[in-house]
C-alpha cells in the first residue's frame, strides 16, 4: 500500500497514539497504523500524576477519568525482603500533583487511538506493517 503523507507511525498504544494526536493538531498529514483493532488487550496501566498535564494537553483527561481508580500513591512489595516500601504523591516535591489513575489498558488505549482520529490523522486498524520503503531517502 502507498500512502501520501508527512509521517507514518506504526503502533496505536498510548506512545504512537500520542505522537500522532500532536502531530495532526501542529497540521502534519499523519498515519497511524495498528496491527489489531481497538480495544485490545494489554498489561496495565498504572499512570503517574506527571502524566496528568500531558492527558489534559491531548485533551483526554476527563475520558481518562471516566475510566480511572484514583491512585493516591504506590507501595513496592519486594519478593526478596520482608521490607515494604510505600509514598504517597501528595508527599512528593511536587505537592501540585497529588494523584493519579489507574486505568484498564485496552480502554486507555482506545482513547488515545480515537482521539488521533479526532485530531485529524488517519488512523488504520488490522494493517501489519511487514516492510517499509524509504525511496532512497534515510
Amino acid at each position: 500500500m502507498q500512502q501520501e503523507c508527512d509521517v507514518v507511525i506504526i503502533g496505536g498504544g498510548p506512545a504512537g497514539s500520542s505522537t500522532a494526536t500532536l502531530l495532526a493538531e501542529r497540521g502534519h498529514r499523519v498515519v497511524l497504523l495498528e496491527k489489531d483493532t481497538h480495544p485490545r488487550f494489554h498489561i496495565g496501566e498504572s499512570l503517574l500524576p506527571a502524566n496528568l498535564p500531558l492527558l489534559e494537553k491531548l485533551g483526554v483527561a476527563k475520558e481518562v477519568a471516566e475510566i480511572g481508580m484514583l491512585k493516591l500513591g504506590a507501595t513496592f512489595v519486594s519478593p526478596w525482603h520482608d521490607h515494604i516500601a510505600g509514598f504517597r504523591f501528595s508527599d512528593a516535591v511536587d505537592k501540585s500533583m497529588p494523584s493519579a489513575w489507574q486505568v484498564r489498558r485496552s480502554e486507555f488505549d482506545e482513547i488515545l487511538f480515537r482521539r488521533a482520529a479526532r485530531a485529524g490523522a488517519e488512523t488504520r486498524e488490522r494493517v501489519r506493517v511487514r516492510e517499509v520503503d524509504l525511496g532512497g531517502r534515510a
